[in-house]
């Protein structure tokens, strides 16, 4: 109940992990378990990616309905994580306002919140790749003609400004929407509101937010990364296409490690979300001060 630094944000996430671990674990754990199944089950691999390398005999419709079975399958298995993420969001709530804890209870709680929460993410997810769309098209109208006068070198460049300006765009959208979950768990705003509250909290400390989520989003990435990559998904980045030729148990392995370790770090990302949604409360609008006196008047 007071202003937090930068580290002291980082490491009560880590606290609050750290208090109920095994139970923000199974909540991230259950919901994706049918994701996970689903992937399995699927007959779905990432032989897609094989099928992008060039080649003289591609199919063109091969490739997108490979694809499209691909994505859609992930598609799923995320979105199941993401409602751990509010279920998690829940307990974490709970257990920050000193409330009864309770493993169900979190998701009845996440369960009730879901339109709130789904409406604004999906309409963040929309405005984020709109905007992207108009900024990739502005920026390659200007460097393609760049590229007319500089060859080579400007098309370089022109693809360097589009990676820029999506990466820009990317950070500032995580920051803007960093407060989506919390705003519709602990203070049950709707789906407008909960982005009118997320900007609201993001005005003013852009820069401090979007550090914080960015060095979030790296703590909670190098684990899959890791994993990944002592699995055979190091030669992915070097030679894409190489992904395709995965043997069946390998990708087993592979899917089977994502699962768990997804799981694993979603309530490090959760955890840091509330601690940064508090501290912006109580530097914005002195929520310290009202809960003491909601305490002392309960008194």
């Amino acid at each position: 109940m007071r202003p937090l630094g930068f580290g002291e944000i980082l490491d009560g996430a880590f606290q609050l992990y750290r208090r109920d671990f095994l139970r923000y674990y199974l909540m991230a754990l259950v919901p994706a378990f049918p994701g996970y199944l689903f992937t399995v089950t699927a007959g779905v691999d990432f032989s897609a990616f094989e099928a992008l390398s060039v080649s003289d005999d591609l199919d063109a419709t091969e490739v997108i309905s490979s694809m499209g079975e691909f994505i859609a399958v992930y598609l799923v298995s995320a979105l199941l994580l993401w409602f751990g993420s509010l279920a998690v969001t829940a307990a974490m709530a709970d257990r920050i306002e000193g409330r009864s804890f309770r493993f169900w209870k979190a998701f009845g709680t996440a369960l009730g919140r879901l339109p709130s929460a789904f409406g604004a993410t999906a309409l963040s997810v929309v405005t984020i790749m709109a905007l992207g769309g108009i900024l990739v098209m502005v920026v390659s109208a200007g460097m393609a003609l760049a590229g007319g006068w500089l060859g080579v070198v400007g098309i370089a460049f022109a693809a360097v400004a589009i990676m820029a300006v999506l990466v820009a765009l990317a950070l500032f959208w995580i920051g803007a929407t960093f407060a989506i979950m919390p705003a519709a768990i602990v203070e049950r705003r709707g789906s407008m509101d909960t982005l009118k509250r997320s900007w609201q909290l993001f005005r003013g400390a852009w820069l401090r937010v979007i550090g914080i989520m960015l060095v979030v989003w790296v703590i909670v990435s190098v684990p899959g990364f890791a994993v990944g990559s002592l699995l055979g998904l190091g030669a992915f980045w070097a030679t894409p296409d190489s992904l395709g030729q995965l043997g069946s148990l390998q990708q087993w392995v592979l899917t089977t490690a994502s699962f768990v370790v997804d799981s694993l770090v979603v309530p490090i990302s959760v955890g840091s979300v509330m601690m940064l949604f508090h501290d912006r409360r109580v530097r914005t609008e002195g929520y310290d001060i009202e809960a003491l006196a909601g305490s002392m008047a309960a008194g």
